[in-house]
């Protein structure tokens, strides 16, 4: 299969089907609609996991991470993938939504147990589970200590366990839905791990919709 990164427009981006694939629900797919939908016109579409823990980067995690966005990404200078991965991953600045803002040189750099709206996860079972007075479905992750070998190609990269960084606007579209972009770095073609301190995420069930195949993270398909 040949995959088309520089547009998307099919709705799935890799041909994973299987029977406990869940879609991340975007924010202006929830009933109320988050409270930063109606006070902001444009944020992260972050969506915390149940012990939402920081995770200290390893240079491990950071090498993962800087191969993953090269393969995606194969065109950028040196220097323009360098002040892209800074800006990602909140070097002293707003935009990296995952990490807390020590930036990249610090020792302190951690990585939060995060997901975005429009990603597709693997649960482990499907099953709900009740904990903190809250529902969860348990799904698969990338365990940050274990970090797994290189992928050699973009076909290689298991998209049920990495996702596209989303944002929500206000933007009203023809069918009554809203428009959902990608994170400014690296745009459509920025693509992170879905990092756990184990080898599971519990997900806020309420946010998880059943699908068979893996779904495009954007809407509509994005055009650059």
């Amino acid at each position: 299969m040949t995959v088309n990164i520089n547009r998307i427009t099919s709705t799935f981006i890799f041909p994973k089907s299987g029977s406990n694939l869940f879609f991340v629900k975007h924010d202006y797919q929830m009933s109320p609609f988050p409270d930063r939908f109606n006070k902001l016109d444009r944020d992260p579409e972050t969506v915390g996991t149940y012990y939402d823990r920081g995770i200290r980067v390893t240079p491990q995690m950071d090498a993962y991470m800087r191969h993953i966005l090269k393969l995606f990404c194969p065109n950028l200078s040196d220097a323009d993938f360098e002040k892209n991965y800074h800006s990602l991953m909140a070097d002293g600045t707003r935009s990296g939504a995952f990490c807390n803002f020590a930036g990249i040189d610090s020792p302190d750099w951690s990585w939060e147990e995060l997901i975005c709206g429009g990603a597709t996860v693997e649960a482990v079972t499907g099953k709900v589970v009740r904990m903190g007075g809250g529902d969860w479905i348990e799904c698969h992750a990338l365990n940050a200590s274990h970090v797994p070998p290189l992928p050699a190609t973009i076909a290689d990269v298991d998209m049920t366990r990495h996702f596209k960084p989303t944002t929500f606007t206000h933007e009203r579209l023809a069918d009554g839905t809203y428009r959902v972009w990608s994170f400014p770095q690296f745009y459509d073609k920025g693509v992170v791990p879905l990092w756990s301190k184990s080898d599971t995420l519990f997900i806020p069930a309420d946010r998880l919709m059943r699908v068979s195949v893996i779904q495009n993270p954007f809407n509509p398909a994005f055009i650059p």
